[in-house]
């Protein structure tokens, strides 16, 4: 099962500490470690 805090990870390898629910938005260039980043084109 997954944490209900979502933890980011910046494109340059660094991890966010994780943010609650409460937060509106994941900080700039992150995105949730849970969900895999989607291949364009």
């Amino acid at each position: 099962t997954t944490p209900a805090i979502t933890q980011y990870v910046r494109q340059d390898g660094t991890v966010i500490p994780p943010i609650p629910q409460a937060a509106p938005a994941a900080p700039a260039g992150a995105r949730p470690a849970a969900t895999p980043a989607r291949r364009a084109g």
